[in-house]
This record gives C-alpha cells, sequence and structure tokens, in this order.
C-alpha cells in the first residue's frame, strides 16, 4: 500500500511537467511588398481592428557591405547619427530641443 500511494505521489508531482499545450500556429497575415524608385522595399501589414500603428527601419547596409577603398564611412554614419559633431547634435536633451525647433 505504502509503495502504491508513494507511486501516485510521484505521479501527481511530475504529470505536470510533461503536460503542456500544443504551440499555437502562427498567424496568417495578408502581407503587401512594394518598392520605391530608390529601391527601398516595404512590407505593409494592415490590421484595420487593431487600434494602433506600429513600425520598424531595417536598412541593409553596414560595414559589411562597403566596397574596398570606402570602408568606415557606415562606422562615419553611426557616429553622426547618435552622437553628432562639434556642430551638429548634442548631448543634452534641452539643447536638442532648441536645435530641432530652428529647423
Amino acid at each position: 500500500m505504502k509503495t502504491v500511494v508513494l507511486l501516485l505521489l510521484s505521479l501527481m508531482l511530475t504529470a505536470p511537467a510533461f503536460a503542456h499545450a500544443a504551440p499555437a500556429a502562427p498567424a496568417r497575415l495578408p502581407v503587401e511588398a512594394f518598392e520605391l524608385e530608390n529601391g527601398m522595399r516595404f512590407l505593409l501589414v494592415q490590421r484595420p481592428g487593431a487600434p494602433m500603428v506600429a513600425a520598424a527601419w531595417s536598412v541593409r547596409t553596414g560595414s559589411g557591405d562597403e566596397r574596398p577603398g570606402v570602408t568606415g564611412i557606415s562606422h562615419l554614419l553611426e557616429h553622426l547619427m547618435f552622437h553628432g559633431s562639434r556642430r551638429i547634435g548634442t548631448r543634452s536633451p534641452d539643447r536638442e530641443g532648441e536645435l530641432m525647433a530652428r529647423q
């Protein structure tokens, strides 16, 4: 009797570890693809019932895409975009707001 109780108890304790729901199938959303004259491609998914807008931007450029003799341009652009220069950009949000207001 003691063995049966221990067996049932161990089954009750370990069963939840093996019981899980099957993964849901990925949603099939209609995707529209279009390309601008400059080669930039867009994927558009419209969801009229969703009360939100989301966007992501991915550019296929970087050090792996540079031509020999023109290396370092991607790194320079990264610094200019995120750190600015002596004449462009600041690290102060208040000062940055003033500069943006002038443009």
